[in-house]
């Protein structure tokens, strides 16, 4: 990766990380001008079906990114990688914290109430109450069951009035 073009990228470790690992491979030391579409044509295959469509996704927006720079900067005449398509849906992860670290999360959201966030913590409590509610913390019914659990304490009395 050109050492100019590193600083603009949004986030230059992983995306170092990803040039090494999958464009240096396909495109050797090669010029930046000097690559064609061609050689391109099987690397977002060939990421997909090795390590995902997400992956193959990200690489192929990080050498338009690249390219882009190089255009912009007039080392490379056009951007070969330009409507390369993308392999692919990327599905989101669902992402749902340990049951051990949300008694914690709830105790974070009573601390923002006292902040100027306190327009967050409601919001963040009904989320986490909608997920509960969808099982997908089976294990947690309600926000009493997440305090009584706890290391906090047990009982009303450690309940906050935004937790009844």
């Amino acid at each position: 990766m050109p050492r100019i073009a590193a600083p603009r990228l949004a986030l230059p470790e992983d995306d170092k990380r990803k040039y090494d690992n999958h464009l240096r491979k396909t495109l050797g030391k090669r010029g930046i001008s000097t690559i064609k579409r061609a050689d391109l044509a099987e690397l977002p295959d060939k990421l997909a079906k090795h390590s995902g469509p997400t992956l193959s996704n990200h690489v192929v927006a990080l050498f338009n990114r690249i390219m882009n720079w190089a255009v912009d900067d007039r080392i490379a005449e056009f951007n070969p990688g330009a409507r390369l398509r993308k392999v692919g849906e990327s599905r989101p992860r669902e992402r749902v914290p340990p049951e051990e670290n949300v008694p914690g999360f709830w105790l974070a959201l009573a601390a923002m109430e006292t902040m100027s966030g306190e327009h967050m913590a409601p919001a963040e409590k009904g989320r986490m109450l909608s997920d509960q509610a969808s099982n997908r913390s089976p294990k947690v019914r309600t926000s009493r069951d997440l305090v009584a659990r706890s290391a906090v304490g047990s009982g009303p009395s450690t309940l906050t009035a935004w937790m009844m």
